[in-house]
């Protein structure tokens, strides 16, 4: 979409920007009846009602995708002015690096003087290069710049250590604190930051540009089709999961749990999405 060569109409952009506004809010509501029925029953009632409103209001914890993806397309004009100024978009990769950098090291307090160097640090205006448009942005610069050789060799090695790193670090505080550590695990950790740019571009360095017959093809299609309605809905599967007790990653060996889990939670998504795909305002408008 930040392709300048790519028209982009207006309407085309309103039409995506709405229903993810339709999809936030329908999905907000249907967790926040789903949640509040599980705990006190299905019934309507005042105190029911406020629940809904106020989960709805703060939403699901994994919904917050949506909201940053409406921003990142509400942005995307401004965003191809700048790219098709030229120039602009080296600069916007670099500042984006550098943020990633300081919030790794404000994150761990690592270095002395941390509250008053994260005081004048917040005062810049870098928050918006973080997340969202500042990886728009990073895959649109791979995709259209990509790396030599040597570059995607020392950027497969550093996301190496960064898995590496993250395993260590994460498995040595769960075993001394008994708590999940996910410093290295988010969005704007320099780990993270490394691993997704190796992911990028190993792919599209082996499969962008390889022909794939049309079943292949259709199939990539049908899958894809299906991943907006999977990650809205899985979690109503793992919820239940959660609250029955049917099933947990702790219940054997996480190393064979966790994916075989998620596997599941695919399928049942996956299937469910299928069936309300059959329905067109749903298919065209929820998920």
């Amino acid at each position: 979409m930040l392709n300048p060569q790519i028209e982009l109409g207006g309407k085309k952009l309103y039409k995506k920007i709405l229903k993810l506004v339709i999809v936030y809010i329908v999905w907000s509501v249907i967790y926040a009846f789903y949640i509040t029925w599980w705990e006190y029953g299905i019934r309507i009632d005042t105190a029911i009602l406020k629940s809904v409103i106020k989960l709805t209001i703060y939403s699901r914890y994994h919904l917050w995708y949506l909201p940053m993806l409406i921003g990142i397309y509400i942005f995307t004009p401004l965003l191809r002015a700048m790219i098709r100024g030229g120039g602009g978009i080296q600069y916007a990769v670099l500042i984006f690096f550098i943020n990633v950098i300081l919030k790794t090291i404000l994150e761990f307090k690592i270095i002395p003087h941390f509250e008053l160097i994260n005081t004048l640090i917040e005062k810049l205006p870098l928050e918006i290069l973080s997340q969202g448009i500042g990886y728009y942005i990073l895959g649109y610069w791979l995709y259209t710049y990509g790396l030599d050789l040597q570059k995607r060799r020392l950027l497969y090695i550093l996301a190496g250590i960064s898995v590496l790193l993250t395993s260590i670090i994460s498995g040595y505080v769960a075993l001394k604190d008994g708590t999940l550590e996910g410093l290295l695990h988010q969005n704007m950790s320099l780990t993270t930051f490394f691993e997704a740019m190796a992911i990028f571009v190993f792919f599209k360095g082996h499969y962008l540009k390889k022909e794939i017959s049309l079943h292949a093809g259709m199939k990539i299609q049908f899958l894809s089709n299906l991943t907006l309605g999977i990650y809205l809905f899985h979690d109503v599967v793992l919820s239940f999961f959660r609250e029955t007790q049917i099933l947990d990653t702790t219940d054997f060996n996480p190393i064979l749990s966790i994916p075989c889990i998620s596997s599941l939670l695919f399928v049942i998504s996956a299937l469910v999405i299928i069936l309300l795909k059959r329905i067109p305002v749903i298919s065209k408008w929820i998920v």
